[in-house]
């Protein structure tokens, strides 16, 4: 094991066994933070954030993400292989940035705007992910659509993204 060069400046999500647990406890540390405002925990909180939610973090996340599905296909598709953790793992960066831009914090504010075009990819991707599924994913794992599209549509609402929402609400019914 080794960290990548600029790993700090260039990933937002690491420190967790894999992506979607880094993304999963971002989301936590948040909404301990808007919860519990006053927690002793507070600054160690909010620096961690800063750290990891800086613009050149996400913008290294985007570009991640933007080079893997370039070398997999330039069209992204439901029967896609290989595309890391999709849908799972963008439906929590999707949950992050509700709850970021839900919050009427000066800092989350910021932190949202810097997660803002990465999520948009994300929301996107998954807007034409979804309605190719075949059928839906009922097992008791992390590739269960349901709570994929849960998490994704907290999202939809929160930003009125109209078209994940008819993509989720049309897959869902199908």
């Amino acid at each position: 094991y080794s960290l990548v060069a600029d790993h700090d400046r260039l990933r937002a999500f690491w420190g967790c066994n894999d992506w979607h647990s880094a993304v999963s406890s971002t989301w936590v540390t948040v909404r301990l933070l808007e919860t519990f405002p006053n927690s002793a925990l507070r600054e160690l909180a909010r620096e961690k954030l800063n750290a990891h939610l800086g613009k050149s973090n996400l913008d290294g996340e985007l570009a991640f993400y933007r080079a893997t599905v370039a070398a997999i296909n330039p069209i992204p598709s439901a029967s896609q292989r290989g595309l890391f953790e999709l849908p799972y793992g963008f439906a929590w960066l999707l949950e992050l940035q509700a709850e970021l831009r839900a919050w009427p914090d000066t800092q989350a504010q910021r932190w949202a705007a810097n997660v803002a075009p990465l999520a948009t990819w994300m929301a996107d991707s998954l807007s034409l992910y979804f309605p190719k599924l075949v059928e839906p994913v009922r097992n008791a794992t992390q590739a269960n659509t349901a709570q994929s599209m849960t998490l994704a549509l907290d999202y939809a609402d929160v930003v009125r993204d109209a078209g994940l929402r008819r993509s989720i609400v049309t897959a869902a019914r199908k």
